[in-house]
């Protein structure tokens, strides 16, 4: 896909995956230098999801290692990207012989144990090819989620504000994934992409070169490749069932070179720490259609601050994974099950939840996305 033309990704509207153009100003223009790719974070715009800027690693088609963010060069554990904000990284490509095919695969890993939860990745090559992935198809994929609410699309079906993935080194609170590899031409899109993945999920989120959650990831470990192509380069059309055939999956070991001049590679040894808080003093207030505190709720894999919604109706309370409806206007409609109060932001418990229980937290932080 040329720097010139529409970029078109995979995003989410609704629960139903879709093709949507991104926007231009997410992008990085074509690199100064021939060797260089430029690489943009975009990290969710809820509360906490700022973080420790992860690292970055890329490989070519054949899965050779071409450049990594200057890992061990630069403290990023005390390097910070911040909420809604993009973070640029410029990744020199090694001469592996191969280096001129460009990107094709990505991998991002945690830096440190400050939680980040990632909306956009875009990628521009030295050719000037450029590559997008948006958080949507981590929520998809059963990764750990929160919404985003930044803007990567505006077109006729609306604004697209994709979800983020948390990545965390030390598991603290339960989140556990460390690091996640995708293949960034997958995610180039069309109608026929489009329909082929909503039709048949398992080949976006079950394919381990195209798209993979990883618990143990390093920024110097490799990552799966497709050793023979698996759709048709015009129409983007998967070959039947090739992106699942797991022999046609590989990896290449990191070259020596690159070991010894980024530093060896070290395992973190942690011990995680399970938490069971989602952020109690918290509270997103929303309107967007997309944000549905009920979605928040139903979810294995969400994790953040709690959501209320008062056009969907709903609030999510997610320490517990609770979902209660919005109090009337009147603020008096609920009053055996109980109901968010959107005037004092607090749950107002109904009779039969009344005993035994304490009153509605107290919100310290109340974000509100418009």
């Amino acid at each position: 896909m040329s720097a010139a033309g529409i970029i078109e990704g995979i995003a989410l509207v609704g629960v139903v995956i879709t093709t949507v153009p991104v926007l231009s100003d997410l992008f990085n223009p074509k690199p100064d230098k021939s060797t260089t790719t430029k690489v943009r974070l975009v990290a969710g715009d809820g509360n906490f999801t700022d973080g420790n800027i992860p690292h970055v690693a890329l490989f070519d088609r054949s899965g050779s290692s071409i450049g990594f963010s200057d890992v061990g060069k630069n403290d990023f554990k005390s390097s910070i990207i911040h909420k809604g904000q993009p973070h640029d990284l410029s990744i020199t490509q090694e001469d592996t012989g191969s280096a001129a095919n460009g990107a094709e695969y990505l991998s991002m890993t945690a830096s440190g144990d400050n939680a980040v939860c990632i909306s956009i990745v875009t990628v521009t090559t030295p050719t000037g090819v450029q590559y997008s992935w948006m958080g949507d198809v981590a929520k998809q994929c059963g990764a750990p989620w929160s919404y985003g609410n930044v803007v990567a699309s505006i077109s006729a079906k609306g604004e697209v504000r994709p979800a983020c993935i948390w990545l965390d080194l030390d598991a603290t609170n339960g989140l556990k994934t460390r690091g996640v590899g995708m293949h960034l031409p997958s995610f180039q899109s069309n109608e026929v992409r489009e329909a082929d993945f909503r039709n048949h999920t398992n080949k976006m989120c079950k394919s381990d070169p195209r798209f993979k959650v990883y618990d143990e990831l390093s920024s110097l470990d490799p990552i799966p490749y497709f050793k023979e192509p698996v759709y048709n380069l015009t129409s983007l059309l998967d070959f039947g069932n090739q992106a699942l055939n797991k022999t046609n999956w590989d990896t290449k070991p990191i070259p020596d070179e690159f070991l010894d001049w980024f530093g060896k590679k070290k395992r973190e040894t942690q011990a995680a720490r399970i938490g069971e808080t989602k952020r109690p003093a918290h509270l997103v207030v929303t309107s967007f259609g997309a944000h549905s505190a009920r979605e928040l709720c139903e979810s294995s894999s969400s994790w953040g601050p709690d959501l209320v919604n008062p056009e969907e109706g709903y609030y999510c309370d997610m320490e517990s994974k609770t979902l209660w409806a919005v109090c009337d206007k009147d603020g008096k409609g609920n009053k055996k099950a109980g109901c968010f109060d959107m005037d004092t932001n607090r749950l107002r418990l109904g009779a039969k939840w009344r005993l035994g229980r304490r009153e509605g937290k107290k919100y310290t932080d109340v974000k509100r996305w418009t």
